[in-house]
């Protein structure tokens, strides 16, 4: 008999978009999230910006949709009593500094987003002042991540070592330029078994069998979140991905909600 039940629970999603950016993303609006996120059964949704992480450059060389999709998101949380946000720094622009420290002090402010390999920087060049500034809010941290030279587990669990007491979410298990390569977070993780480091569900390759199951395994699920990548992914595909999953109950529920409260409720203080 089936020892595995597909369980119903509320589901914070700790890693979405809003904005228009490019066609083959599939983005939108706050309110084409917020259908979905219903859709999916999620109460509690973590934004950012696609274009602040995505923005396609003007002519003229300025980044003015960094600056501005903050903004955006901003209004959107303000507007939406189940939307949380994460701000988006870009470390080689100057003026995206001070941005991202004024809006770390809303009340709806979860931390700071990076995106190394999009901005095109290595995440360890950076990443002390990143922490510290996250350090003197009391903030989080959330990074895309790969196997790549900008972003890879191996540049960002270090980094986190020597701040315990800020968390930080490398986003995306299973997710790998190399095919034989989709455990990257999961053996990096296990490596450094950091407890301010958790890793999430926001890659369409978390849908192959096994790997969230080997990354609840070696792992354990208390840091371990739900996340989607909506606008660009189906939050629905992802929920039932981790509902149906052949882990324990308890685990699903650490997952879809348990760990995100606890840590939404940490770095809102």
């Amino acid at each position: 008999m089936n020892k595995y039940n597909r369980v119903e629970s509320d589901i914070i999603d700790v890693h979405a978009h809003i904005g228009w950016y490019h066609p083959d993303y599939m983005a939108g609006t706050d309110e084409d999230l917020l259908l979905r996120a219903e859709v999916a059964g999620i109460t509690t949704t973590c934004i950012s910006s696609l274009e602040a992480i995505c923005y396609p450059k003007f002519a003229d060389g300025s980044d003015d949709d960094l600056f501005s999709g903050n903004e955006v998101v901003l209004k959107a949380v303000e507007k939406h009593d189940s939307l949380l946000m994460w701000v988006a720094l870009n470390p080689e622009i100057e003026r995206s500094w001070p941005q991202v420290e004024q809006f770390l002090k809303h009340p709806k402010c979860l931390g700071i987003k990076v995106h190394p390999s999009q901005h095109g920087y290595a995440f360890d060049k950076y990443a002390s002042e990143i922490f510290r500034l996250a350090q003197q809010f009391n903030k989080g941290i959330l990074t895309h991540s790969y196997d790549d030279n900008y972003c890879n587990p191996n540049q960002i669990c270090p980094a986190a070592k020597d701040f315990p007491d800020v968390s930080i979410v490398m986003a995306h298990i299973g997710f790998s330029k190399d095919r034989n390569n989709r455990t990257i977070h999961i053996d990096v993780a296990k490596k450094y078994d950091l407890p301010n480091v958790y890793l999430d569900t926001s890659s369409l390759n978390i849908c192959f069998n096994g790997i969230l199951e080997l990354a609840v395994e070696r792992l354990g699920s208390l840091n371990i979140l739900f996340g989607t990548d909506s606008l660009q992914h189906f939050p629905a595909a992802i929920a039932e991905r981790v509902r149906c999953a052949l882990i324990g109950d308890e685990d699903k529920h650490n997952i879809l909600h348990v760990n995100a409260e606890k840590l939404i409720k940490r770095l809102l203080g």
